[in-house]
């Protein structure tokens, strides 16, 4: 910094403070578009070139980028940046590269105080798309509210591929993937109408080349199914040789009716109060389950004799009595026998 004076006229003399820097050193050249050794968009007529350009000193002047066909002895071709900030960049004109194709290039950044820095490099071109093969669901498949789509893409060039999964025409979800992994995304679709969809990938290498999949079709079940107990009662007792009738309908097929306790084993249940849950579960998971309470009874009923007394001598009309008691049952059916021979039916209350 140094004070500076000058002379206008006879006794007049004026003072300003200026900066004087020595700045040697160009401008920083990073982060740019193309990079040596990858790739670029064969036959692209509308091709951004682009750098992150610095100069703390004395601030950047220009950038420029030079190229031409890296296996021929044509001329250099030359264009300049455009900078906002740190931020430069242009768009050529580079249809007549295709796929195979090397351009060296060279970006020269200039501060203002006059000082340079070079970056070269060779760039390859790309002119083949992704390939994109479907997994999962199947063509016409039906598919519940949370289902996972699968597929894989190949690249000749790229590592890294990016998907978008799109269903009837609208991107659901946008993944990167390495190239030929299998990729898959669980979507949720309980947002959805019920009812019949189109489903396809697209495929983006690092270049910005497309492929797209074939589509598939698929049909969304969110319905569950409907569930009936038809026998026993809800609430009966039971025994070890009861059947359960279940009724069980969906609008598309039942694929499974489950019961916890197993009422095809109802001997494996405890005597006694039993808990049971009824489920049924379509093909796209969907399910509906019921509960239900019965009563297992293996204990006979406990009877004692009580009039006429053994080997008493009775009239022709005699009344039997007796006593009658059971764990569960609050009325039973019970038949009176002499010798050997039903004398009576009624059904007792106790």
């Amino acid at each position: 910094r140094r004070d500076v004076e000058r002379s206008r006229g006879l006794g007049d003399v004026y003072k300003r403070q200026v900066n004087i820097i020595n700045d040697v050193t160009g401008p920083v050249i990073t982060n740019t578009t193309p990079s040596d050794g990858n790739y670029l968009m064969a036959n692209n007529p509308d091709q951004i070139i682009s750098a992150n350009v610095i100069d703390p000193e004395t601030g950047v002047s220009n950038v420029k980028f030079d190229w031409n066909d890296c296996n021929s002895n044509s001329s250099s071709n030359q264009a300049s940046l455009t900078c906002e900030g740190d931020n430069c960049n242009t768009s050529i004109d580079m249809s007549t590269y295709n796929e195979g194709d090397s351009v060296c290039f060279i970006f020269t950044a200039t501060n203002k105080g006059g000082e340079k820095s070079q970056l070269n490099g060779t760039v390859y071109f790309d002119g083949t798309a992704p390939s994109v093969n479907l997994i999962s669901p199947d063509n016409g498949a039906y598919i519940g509210t949370n289902t996972a789509f699968s597929f894989s893409a190949t690249d000749n060039v790229a590592s890294v591929l990016s998907y978008d999964l799109i269903i009837d025409n609208n991107v659901v979800e946008t993944i990167d993937v390495n190239n030929s992994a299998t990729a898959t995304i669980n979507v949720d679709l309980s947002s959805y109408s019920e009812g019949g969809y189109q489903w396809k990938v697209k495929c983006s290498d690092t270049v910005g080349l497309e492929g797209e999949s074939s589509a598939r079709t698929f049909t969304l079940d969110n319905t569950p199914p409907n569930l009936e107990l038809v026998a026993p009662i809800n609430g009966s007792t039971i025994s070890d040789n009861t059947v359960f009738d279940v009724n069980a309908t969906d609008n598309y097929g039942i694929a499974q009716i489950s019961s916890n306790p197993n009422v095809n084993d109802i001997s494996s249940w405890p005597e006694g109060s039993n808990s049971v849950i009824l489920q049924a579960i379509d093909y796209v998971g969907n399910s509906i389950a019921k509960v239900y309470q019965f009563i297992v009874d293996r204990t006979a009923p406990s009877i004692s004799l009580v009039s006429p007394i053994d080997g008493a001598s009775v009239d022709s009309h005699v009344h039997f009595i007796f006593n009658l008691s059971d764990n569960y049952a609050t009325t039973m059916d019970c038949t009176v026998y002499v010798d050997g021979i039903v004398n009576a039916l009624s059904l007792i209350h106790i």
